[in-house]
């Protein structure tokens, strides 16, 4: 993938809270196919007088499906341009190859302001091998722990303008009892085999950084505990990889599941992006019964 300046000259990198519209495929598709219910869904609804929506379709399955998207995308931007300027459109953008197969890229992108690829799961409580979830480059040393990677899926948006890919990071952990990065693994039960980021390492692990694929992970040998995840040093070394491909910026699943102190993954992205960078232009975004004050009191 070409790396591309944004042609409007923006150089700035985004941090917003949006409405996300999540669902399954099964639910997508009943929308989709009634008029009334899509309707309800942007006109003259609270939603949609939002700073911006983010569609979430996991995921079109059939040919009639991906142009079932395209659609809905084409009439989700048509009402928001109705309401005005400033409202964005954007995606959670699969990494995978069948699922990133499954959708018209191109005509997508004509409705879309940018793309958050989910760049992480690659591996987890279905995977036999422990491997890492989130690397950016493949380890020729030891290819069973990277069977994709970052840059595996950046290769598949090579249609799409680089400033239009915003790059996702994984605010959790997989565990895996196993020997080791690369060797025969079975899922860790306890917490649904997905720890939060601000309960890692997990006690009597041990925490390890690799920089040549940018991947980090923790592992207790009593309990053959090994735990993949991105680190404070793994977060530097993506917003570096964000500003020298020319990304969109960087989001997370999820920001509950940061530390507030010198581990915190945004805020090491953030400072190591630069603060004066960020976009901070102003959202319409409402939650006045909210149980965190800065979102309630919009700071």
């Amino acid at each position: 993938m070409e790396a591309q300046e944004d042609p409007k000259g923006f150089e700035g990198f985004a941090l917003y809270r949006r409405l996300d519209v999540f669902a399954g495929r099964r639910l997508f598709t009943r929308v989709r196919f009634s008029r009334q219910k899509r309707d309800i869904c942007f006109v003259g609804n609270e939603a949609s007088q939002k700073y911006g929506i983010r569609r979430d379709w996991e995921y079109p399955r059939t040919e009639t499906e991906k142009n079932h998207y395209v659609d809905l995308l084409a009439q989700c931007r048509r009402y928001l341009d109705e309401l005005g300027d400033g409202y964005e459109l954007s995606v959670a953008a699969p990494s995978d190859p069948l699922n990133v197969s499954n959708l018209n890229l191109r005509e997508m992108d004509r409705f879309l302001d940018f793309w958050n690829l989910m760049a992480y799961d690659f591996v987890g409580g279905w995977s036999t091998t422990a491997g890492h979830q989130a690397n950016l480059h493949r380890d020729p040393g030891n290819s069973r722990s990277t069977g994709f990677s970052v840059d595996d899926a950046l290769r598949l948006y090579s249609s799409i303008p680089s400033y239009k890919l915003v790059l996702g990071m994984p605010m959790y952990g997989h565990s895996f009892i196993t020997d080791g990065p690369g060797e025969v693994a079975q899922p860790y039960s306890d917490h649904d085999r997905v720890w939060n980021y601000k309960e890692l390492p997990p006690d009597g692990a041990t925490e390890y950084v690799q920089e040549d694929i940018a991947a980090s992970w923790s592992y207790d040998p009593a309990r053959r505990l090994f735990t993949s995840y991105d680190n404070p040093s793994i977060a530097k070394l993506k917003a570096e990889y964000i500003i020298n491909k020319k990304l969109g910026g960087a989001m997370w699943w999820e920001t509950s599941g940061d530390r507030k102190d010198e581990r915190s993954l945004i805020m090491t992205v953030v400072e190591h992006l630069g603060v004066g960078r960020l976009d901070r232009k102003n959202n319409h975004l409402a939650y006045p019964y909210s149980e965190y004050e800065n979102i309630r009191n919009q700071r």
